[in-house]
C-alpha cells in the first residue's frame, strides 16, 4: 500500500504556501514533532516499519495441531501509532503479519516451527492538523486486561436495526472491553451516546471510551518497544533490525490555522 500527497497540499507546496517535510523516528516509543509559533502543520501520511523484525522464536508443534502463537513473538503482532496534540488524539492500530516456517525434521511427525515478525513498512494516509507540538507515541499491544470483555445481546433500536446489524440477533457481541489498566479506560460499544437505549444489564462504565486504543502501562497497556526488547538478553537492543521506525510526512504553513480548519 502507498499514499500520495493530497492535491491541495501539493498545489500549496508548488506555490510556496507550504513546505514539505519528513520526520523520522524510531527505537524509543516517545517522540514530539515541534510546531513553531504562528504556524501549523498538516500530517498527511506515515510509513511504519514495525518493531520485532530482527527476532525469531522457535517451537515444536504436533503435526495438524492448532496452537496459539508463541508468547513472546505474539507481543509484536499488534502495534499502535498515535498522534496527540492540544486539540486531538488520533490512534492507529496495526496488526503485524507473523511469518511462520515449518521444518518436518523431528520424530513422530512433530514439526519445528520458526516464527518471525514481518516488518515490511506499512503506509497509512491520514489528515491531522495541529498548531501545537504533536506527541507521537508507538507501542506494543500485548493483550486485553482482566476482567476482559463483557458480552450482551444488542436489541433492535433506531441505531441498530434488525437484519442489517447485530440488533435483535441471537449472538452476544462484546460491548465492554478493558483495553488498558483497570480503572483507566473501557472501550464501550455500540457507542457511549444514548447508552441507555440498549437496556444492557452491564452498567455504563465510569471510564467509558468511544474508541479502541491502549494507553501506556508496562504490564497491561501499551508497552514501550525498546525497553521490552532490552529484556530479552544482553545486546538484543543493539540490533537495529529489532526496532520500529516511523517516517511522518507533513507540510508546514507559516501562518495561523485558518478558522475553517481550526
Amino acid at each position: 500500500m502507498s499514499f500520495s500527497i493530497p492535491t491541495q497540499i501539493e498545489k500549496d507546496i508548488v506555490r510556496g504556501k507550504a513546505t514539505y517535510k519528513t520526520f523520522q523516528t524510531g527505537i524509543g516509543g516517545q517522540t514530539v514533532i515541534t510546531v513553531t509559533p504562528n504556524s501549523y502543520i498538516v500530517i498527511f501520511g506515515y510509513d511504519f516499519s514495525p518493531a520485532g523484525g530482527g527476532l525469531t522464536e522457535t517451537t515444536v508443534n504436533p503435526q495438524g495441531s492448532i496452537v496459539p502463537l508463541p508468547t513472546t513473538i505474539s507481543y509484536f503482532g499488534t502495534q499502535q501509532v498515535s498522534f496527540y496534540s492540544a486539540n486531538a488524539f488520533n490512534p492507529f492500530i496495526h496488526h503485524v503479519p507473523i511469518i511462520c516456517s515449518s521444518i518436518n525434521s523431528l520424530p513422530e511427525d512433530d514439526r519445528l516451527v520458526i516464527y518471525q515478525v514481518d516488518n515490511t513498512p506499512i503506509a497509512r494516509q491520514v489528515y491531522i492538523i495541529s498548531g501545537s507540538d504533536v506527541a507521537v507515541t508507538v507501542g506494543l499491544i500485548r493483550s486485553l486486561t482482566l476482567p476482559g470483555i463483557v458480552y450482551e445481546a444488542i436489541p433492535v433500536t433506531p441505531s441498530t436495526p434488525g437484519f442489517m446489524t447485530y440488533g435483535g440477533d441471537t449472538q452476544t457481541p462484546g460491548i465492554q472491553s478493558t483495553l488498558s489498566p483497570i480503572g483507566a479506560m473501557t472501550f464501550t460499544q455500540p457507542n457511549i451516546d444514548n447508552y441507555n437505549q440498549y437496556g444492557f444489564a452491564a452498567p455504563f462504565p465510569a471510564n467509558a471510551a468511544n474508541q479502541a486504543f491502549w494507553i501506556p502501562n508496562a504490564l497491561t497497556g501499551l508497552t514501550e518497544p525498546s525497553n521490552f526488547i532490552s529484556t530479552f538478553g544482553v545486546d538484543f537492543d543493539l540490533n537495529a533490525g529489532c526496532h520500529y521506525y516511523l517516517n511522518v510526512h507533513y507540510v508546514v504553513y507559516n501562518r495561523a490555522i485558518p478558522e475553517q480548519l481550526g
